[in-house]
């Protein structure tokens, strides 16, 4: 996995922060881009957006969602930020619609990565992801989350993105014994 300080979000200007500094060049550039839109940024949580953005994200992968199995998640989902053990982030387009969604853990001074979902109406290019993350971990930080754990660098097609936040990579280790 990686793990991310937030404690190098060290400046108010996020661009001359330490944390920014150890972004890959096009992680600082997608940031770049990202300012050019009319995102905006809101943390709360709603079970219809995370199962709208979630299946769309399947679609957008030609996968089937199992909408019953995501539906129990949300409802779990929602018990868990009722306790503050969770957060979600989301992230409207210039129609105040909701294109980007992300949601992590709140232990301590201790967040994990747990889910992300895009609307079917965003590409590659459009760069709310960038803006998502960058106004979720300046968020956390706010709350004191000193570590960020990203999960999930070992996957194919979303660990080079993660990489290029800048964290520090840990092994995770499965153990299984033969009884």
């Amino acid at each position: 996995t990686s793990i991310l300080n937030l404690s190098k979000i060290d400046n108010q200007d996020f661009e001359k922060s330490v944390f920014f500094k150890n972004f890959s060049n096009t992680m600082r550039q997608q940031h770049r881009y990202s300012l050019n839109h009319n995102f905006s940024f809101k943390e709360f949580f709603s079970k219809n957006i995370f199962l709208k953005l979630i299946n769309e994200t399947f679609e957008l992968q030609n996968h089937k969602i199992d909408i019953d199995y995501y539906s129990l998640i949300a409802d779990k989902l929602e018990i868990l930020n009722k306790q503050g053990l969770i957060k979600m982030f989301c992230v409207f387009d210039h129609n105040d619609e909701p294109i980007n969604i992300c949601i992590f853990s709140l232990v301590k001074d201790f967040s994990t990565f747990m889910f992300s979902a895009r609307s079917k109406r965003v590409d590659n290019k459009n760069y709310s992801g960038i803006f998502l993350l960058i106004n979720t971990f300046q968020y956390l930080k706010l709350l004191n989350v000193v570590n960020v754990d990203l999960e999930g660098i070992n996957s194919p097609k979303r660990g080079f993105y993660k990489l290029g936040l800048g964290g520090n990579i840990k092994n995770y280790f499965n153990i299984s014994l033969n009884s």
